[in-house]
C-alpha cells in the first residue's frame, strides 16, 4: 500500500504543478494549434481563456478514494498551493487520522516524508516517468494542469474537428497528435469529460468534471474523477473549503529541519 500510496500522490502532485511553467502569472503553457473549422476555433478559444486566468494561490481540505486493482483506498488532506512554485499537501488516514505522508514542492523539487518510517524520498518534476506510475503512456506535462483549474491538453495536440451534440448545447473538441487522440467534451463553455487514447496501445485515460467552484477569472475543478482503464486505477478527487486567490505564502521545505530522516533519491 505504500508504494502505491506514493505512486499516487505522484500523479496527484504532478497534476499540481501546471503554474510552474509560468511562475506568478497563473498561466498554463499548454496550446492546441491547427485551425479546425469554425466550432473547433470557438472551443479553441475557450479552453485557452481557462488555461490562462488559473488560480494563483490554491487553499483546500482534500478527500481522496478509489480503487486499485480491487483494493479500496481513503485518504484526506489539506493543501496550499501558489504560483510562485510552492505547494504543500499533507496526507491523514481517513479512520485514524494518523500522519501518513508530507509532500512537498520547492519549484521543481519534490519530497515526499513519511513520518511513521521517517523516511525522505527526493525526486525531480523533470524526471518523473509518468507512464511508470500509472500505466498509461501520456506526457507528463498532460496532467499537470487539471488540478489547478486548467484543461489538460496532449503535447502538440492539433485541433481536427468538432461536432454537436443532440441536445445542441454541448460539444466534442477532436484533437490529435502523433501519439494520441483527445477528445474535450464542452458544455455550456465548461470541460465535463475528457477522454485521451494512445493510437499504438489503444489505452485509454478518462477524466470526469463533476463540480467546480469560481473566482474572478479562474475556474477550479472541485469535483474529478480520473480512471485508467488499462490499469484498472480510478480515483476521486475532491476539495472542499476552497480558497482560490487569496494572499498566500509557503516558506519552502528544508529537508535539514527533519532530524534523523533516511533520505531516498528517487531520480
Amino acid at each position: 500500500m505504500k508504494k502505491f500510496l506514493f505512486y499516487m500522490l505522484i500523479f496527484f502532485t504532478a497534476v499540481m504543478i501546471s503554474c510552474s511553467g509560468a511562475e506568478k502569472k497563473g498561466v498554463s503553457d499548454a496550446v492546441i494549434s491547427g485551425a479546425g473549422d469554425e466550432k473547433s476555433a470557438e472551443l479553441k478559444s475557450r479552453i485557452a481563456e481557462i488555461n490562462n486566468n488559473l488560480p494563483c494561490t490554491i487553499r483546500s481540505n482534500v478527500t481522496i478514494d478509489g480503487d486499485n486493482k480491487g483494493k479500496k483506498f481513503r485518504f484526506e488532506g489539506t493543501l496550499l498551493h501558489n504560483s510562485f512554485g510552492y505547494t504543500e499537501f499533507k496526507v491523514v488516514d481517513y479512520i485514524f487520522k494518523g500522519a501518513v505522508v508530507d509532500f512537498y514542492k520547492n519549484q521543481s523539487d519534490l519530497f515526499f516524508y513519511y513520518p511513521a518510517e521517517r523516511k525522505l524520498y527526493i525526486d525531480k518534476i523533470e524526471k518523473i516517468n509518468f507512464e511508470a506510475y500509472t500505466g498509461f503512456p501520456i506526457d507528463f506535462s498532460f496532467v499537470h494542469t487539471l488540478l489547478t483549474g486548467g484543461v489538460p491538453l496532449i503535447k502538440d495536440g492539433v485541433a481536427v474537428k468538432s461536432f454537436v451534440e443532440a441536445n445542441q448545447d454541448a460539444y466534442h473538441l477532436i484533437i490529435e497528435s502523433s501519439e494520441f487522440f483527445q477528445n474535450i467534451y464542452v458544455r455550456k463553455d465548461v470541460p465535463e469529460k475528457i477522454l485521451v487514447i494512445h493510437k499504438k496501445s489503444m489505452e485509454k485515460v478518462e477524466v470526469y468534471i463533476n463540480s467546480y467552484r469560481k473566482k474572478d477569472e479562474s475556474l477550479f475543478f472541485s469535483k474529478l474523477r480520473v480512471v485508467i482503464p488499462g490499469s484498472d486505477l480510478s480515483i476521486n478527487i475532491k476539495f472542499t473549503g476552497i480558497r482560490l486567490n487569496d494572499p498566500l505564502k509557503i516558506e519552502p521545505f528544508l529537508p535539514e529541519k527533519i532530524k534523523g530522516a533516511e533520505i531516498i533519491k528517487v531520480n
